[in-house]
């Protein structure tokens, strides 16, 4: 060590104190995005690109404050296993948060096969010395090897940007041009610095500047690199769906939801809220909810406490869940409004006799036009088998093209597909042996199961699903209750068949006078809808019990449908 020259002693410490800090300032914003985010497997995989950079940086430092040679290439082993994990995470990454899908089995074992045969190289090279021409404590030379290696790991990482600049590209098309030009800026900077560093202008530039040293500032550069990309593209997760459906689902939604402080400070409250209780609401909800927030606060984390309380004139079914983050703790509580069911509970006793004598009367009606319409009768019979065979039979054809796609290479997901398959078609039998064979109310959660029933059904077929339900204890009749569900499944089975989707969102409020259903993808989409069987019949069904269907769909926007009807 006395040979070491001051040079090269200033070298290692600038070294060693620039990816130490950058490791130790990046570790903090990853520890924050990733507390923030919804954890699947696009997550896990960017966590493990990042970790396999940082595992490169500070096996670096290890191998740049070695006290021997042998200890040296210790750590260069080390940090070329980073290198090799990172290229192969960094495509999966950006490919998957692109096309929303895994790779599959074979392409992943193909690549970590590639990655694995770089290491191996790196690590037999004391017997062929043609990754390092030659190694020892000071200097080191490249050889042949070695930019063949680094052609495989470039060309992962070129695709790897092609997929991560057409998802910023998505991401950006709503921000505002500074904040675009902010992003593009801190992305492409050190990417232009470490290709300065690959041609040499990088040394000539810092030479040019009186500096008799520089260093590898390759790991930096792509921790700086993705480090953006990763606020950029999963600042917005709350949900996944847009920041704009987002606003829509908390501000505007229909519920009155408040959030508080574990102090029991309100820091946020939604429009319905504010509309309730005017310019007063803070005072009042704080006063209202102390006895509720204190038994919320002896309630073990992820329980659900639910209340009836009257606060300012209004009776409350009152639900509370405590919610841990990274940096803070919130009590978020959703105000049911039922003052009006309370109130009105008299007028709807002395009703019921009057309804019920208008009911029969309707009854008698149906039952009249039933034996008289045989015409009547063959199209509803027929639009329900429509409905069933028809969701059946895709969902079956998806599920089998899943078993046929994982059949000898992954036998246990096959089985599970073909097993769902047959469950299906079951389902589907009982389905149309059932058809009007049960007449009696049901409660919303019936029909929540129902749903969540029939999208889960999709599971194997690489389509994500999102249920969004509200008025379980609500009551609907048998034919509203059999019309959602159908519709529900029509819906479901066009965007299955026709739009190349990836997600599904199906959202049920059911409310005092109306239930509203809404079903959305994000699939191709088109400008001029064209009314099919399916959609004909779901218009038919909306119409006979007096509802209004509206549909909306544009080139690359996915296709919406929205239900009302009244109760």
């Amino acid at each position: 060590m006395d040979t070491m020259s001051e040079v090269l002693k200033v070298e290692i410490a600038v070294i060693c104190i620039s990816h130490i800090v950058m490791a130790i300032i990046f570790l903090a914003i990853l520890s924050y995005l990733y507390v923030k985010v919804k954890w699947d497997f696009i997550t896990r995989t960017f966590f493990l690109m990042q970790l396999s950079i940082i595992g490169w940086i500070v096996f670096k430092i290890g191998k740049t404050v070695s006290y021997n040679v042998t200890l040296r290439w210790t750590f260069v082993v080390l940090y070329y296993a980073c290198i090799c994990s990172f290229e192969v995470f960094f495509l999966e990454a950006f490919y998957s948060h692109y096309k929303k899908k895994r790779f599959s089995l074979r392409i992943k074992r193909f690549f970590w096969s590639i990655s694995l045969c770089q290491f191996l190289i790196v690590l037999t090279n004391p017997w062929h010395y043609l990754f390092y021409s030659y190694f020892n404590f000071f200097d080191d030379a490249f050889g042949v090897l070695f930019y063949v290696h680094s052609i495989i790991e470039y060309v992962f990482i070129f695709v790897g940007l092609f997929y991560a600049f057409q998802s910023l590209r998505r991401e950006l098309r709503h921000k505002n041009w500074s904040y675009n030009v902010v992003v593009i800026v801190l992305i492409v900077f050190p990417l232009v610095l470490n290709g300065m560093y690959i041609t040499r202008t990088w040394s000539h530039w810092v030479r040019s500047m009186g500096i008799d040293f520089w260093f590898d500032i390759t790991p930096l550069a792509f921790l700086t690199v993705t480090t953006v990309f990763l606020y950029v593209i999963l600042r917005e997760q709350f949900l996944t769906i847009s920041p704009i459906m987002r606003h829509e689902v908390v501000d505007n939604l229909d519920t009155s939801i408040v959030i508080s402080a574990s102090n029991h400070k309100i820091v946020f409250m939604n429009k319905k809220v504010k509309g309730l209780f005017g310019g007063k609401s803070i005072a009042v909800l704080e006063q209202g909810l102390k006895e509720h927030f204190h038994l919320v606060k002896q309630r073990s984390g992820g329980d659900v406490l639910q209340n009836t309380i009257r606060i300012a004139n209004y009776d409350f079914i009152v639900s509370s869940i405590v919610v841990t983050s990274f940096k803070s703790v919130r009590v978020i509580t959703t105000l049911n409004n039922i003052t009006e069911y309370k109130n009105s509970a008299e007028e709807l006793m002395a009703e019921e006799k009057q309804y019920e004598f208008a009911n029969q009367e309707l009854r008698d009606l149906i039952d009249c036009l039933k034996e008289q319409s045989m015409v009547g009768a063959r199209k509803y019979v027929g639009r329900e088998l429509h409905d069933v065979i028809g969701h059946s039979l895709v969902v079956v054809i998806k599920l089998l093209e899943v078993c046929k796609i994982y059949i000898g290479k992954d036998n246990e997901l096959a089985e599970k597909s073909l097993a769902d398959s047959i469950d299906t078609i079951d389902v589907g039998i009982a389905t149309m042996e059932n058809i009007s064979s049960e007449v009696r109310d049901y409660k919303g959660y019936e029909l929540k199961k129902d749903l969540e029933g029939t999208l889960r059904k999709l599971g194997d077929t690489n389509i994500i699903t999102h249920l969004n339900f509200k008025g379980e204890y609500y009551t609907v009749g048998v034919q509203i209750y059999d019309a959602v569900s159908r519709i529900c499944t029509e819906l479901v089975t066009n965007s299955l068949k026709h739009s190349e989707c990836r997600e599904i969102l199906v959202s049920v409020v059911i409310g005092s006078e109306q239930l509203s259903l809404l079903v959305m993808d994000n699939g191709d989409g088109c400008d001029n809808i064209v009314y099919g069987n399916g959609l004909k019949g779901i218009a038919e069904r909306v119409g006979a019990l007096n509802g209004v269907l509206e549909t909306k769909s544009e080139i690359d926007e996915g296709f919406t449908a929205k239900v009302s009807i009244p109760l």
